[in-house]
């Protein structure tokens, strides 16, 4: 029960603010000998609890194959998922994070987050020049793009001794320390600096009103910019972007529902068309982007995007399928 109470500590303070992790987005873990408590996949963050929303697995068989690996695996993703899924200690309901790989190869305590505020930087040509003056007094590591699940733990696994502080271009940040109070006041640290840095306020604000079962209006201010700049949502900025909205949003005239989201150009009113938990996960991921394009284009930022083929290639994951399956996306 320790440990289980050591991942919930870590998760709530992941989960504190939606400005740190939006939709099911984000994953946590604890190790406590050979075991490790992790996240299951398409949980958020803050549900997390004592009956559920987490996995354990014996991680050692993870690390070895992380670590002696000098090849790519034939199928890494599939191959990786089959190692993983074959560690799982007791309850089999649900999957560990498709990131247990990375997990497995760092210290004790894991907070792995999407904070708007880091993906301001990440989601620039000009963010790593700038987290490197932000951050020169400490020890850091900026990881190029890679599609999350094998490729991303891998070149987790050939840092070594990993910083304890780790940013992802185009998805976000992980922190990892010996301890709970030291992981949480370290990813803290991180934020609190960053939103100094960049004089950062900015939170997710929008309100979701039910117009009928399952059909939302989404009313935000930032709504404005989606309704200007109809070509924003057809590139891909991060991973859970191309996950949680993907290519299913329609522009038209009128309030007929084409797909999730639908914005009508006639009267600005924008339906989403999805169980609570799906538009909540639109909604925060919708919120997120729009503070990035905003910040970036202001500073006369060159935005950067995820390839197309590392989308389709996110999509076509079983266990991004599986995570779909769980918001109620697909």
């Amino acid at each position: 029960m320790e440990a289980l109470q050591a991942l919930i500590e870590l998760s709530q303070a992941a989960a504190i603010a939606p400005a740190l992790t939006q939709g099911g987005g984000g994953n946590t873990s604890f190790k406590n000998g050979s075991e490790m408590l992790i996240k299951a996949s398409g949980f958020r963050l803050e549900e997390v609890s004592t009956t559920a929303g987490f996995v354990n697995v014996n991680y050692p068989p993870v690390v070895d194959c992380l670590r002696k690996n000098t090849s790519e695996l034939p199928l890494p993703d599939a191959d990786l998922k089959q190692l993983v899924n074959e560690q799982i200690i007791g309850d089999k309901t649900f999957l560990p994070s498709m990131e247990t790989g990375f997990h497995a190869v760092l210290n004790t305590c894991v907070i792995h987050t999407h904070p708007i505020v880091a993906n301001l930087l990440l989601c620039s040509a000009e963010g790593e020049n700038i987290l490197n003056t932000i951050f020169k007094n400490e020890v850091i590591a900026i990881l190029p793009f890679l599609n999350p699940g094998y490729f991303l733990s891998k070149a987790i696994a050939d840092l070594g001794q990993a910083p304890a502080i780790i940013f992802l271009k185009n998805h976000g940040l992980i922190v990892h320390g010996e301890t709970v109070e030291a992981t949480i006041a370290l990813q803290n640290a991180v934020i609190e600096k960053l939103n100094k840095a960049l004089d950062f306020k900015g939170d997710i604000q929008f309100e979701l009103i039910e117009k009928e079962a399952q059909v939302f209006e989404l009313k935000a201010s930032w709504l404005d910019l989606y309704f200007s700049q109809p070509s924003l949502l057809s590139k891909t900025y991060f991973p859970d972007q191309a996950v949680v909205i993907g290519q299913q949003f329609h522009y038209g005239e009128s309030e007929v529902l084409k797909t999730k989201l639908n914005f009508n150009t006639s009267n600005k009113i924008c339906l989403v068309n999805a169980p609570y938990k799906t538009a909540l996960a639109i909604a925060e991921n919708l919120s997120a982007l729009a503070q990035i394009i905003v910040y970036n284009q202001a500073q006369g930022h060159t935005l950067t995007t995820v390839p197309d083929q590392d989308v389709a290639y996110i999509l076509g994951m079983d266990m991004e399928k599986y995570r779909q399956a769980l918001l109620g996306i697909k």
